[in-house]
Formats: C-alpha cells, structure tokens, sequence
C-alpha cells in the first residue's frame, strides 16, 4: 500500500490532508507569487503500526467475550449486550 496519494478537503479556510497509515494535518494555504503557500500547519494526529496492532487485539478480545470495547472514550471498558 506504499506510495498512495493523500486525499484533501477544503472547509472554508482550512484545507485537510489525510495520507493513509501516515498522518492527518490541518493546514491553511495561500497564494504567493503565483504559487500555493502553507502558512500555517497542524498535524492531527500520526499513524502508529503499533497502536493499531494493540487497538486490534483489544478489539478481537472485546468481541471474542461477547462485549464491544468504548474505543471513541479510550477507556478500553467491556460493555456486555443485554439481550
């Protein structure tokens, strides 16, 4: 999967960069000299091979005991379903 392009979006004056298994950024560009500029850059976040692989197992032990993990809080918490 090495070598894919990064997908944008522009939202008003921020443009989104995500390039799968690297990183997303925030950024805000401008026209200088007739080029594209970055004049400002956030990075949001950076993809990390290990912490996926430990996201995984956490996930595959959650639904192997019959629960889901509250991965969106980060608590790593099983939640058994009440049916």
């Amino acid at each position: 999967m090495k070598g894919l392009p990064c997908f944008y979006r522009q939202d008003g004056w921020w443009t989104y960069e995500f390039c799968y298994k690297k990183h997303i950024r925030q950024m805000h560009i401008e026209q200088q000299d007739g080029e594209n500029k970055v004049t400002m850059d956030f990075v949001l976040g950076r993809y990390s091979a290990r912490e996926s692989l430990r996201a995984q197992k956490r996930l595959e032990a959650a639904t192997a005991a019959g629960g889901a993990l509250l991965l969106a809080q980060g608590r790593g918490e099983r939640v058994m379903d009440a049916r």
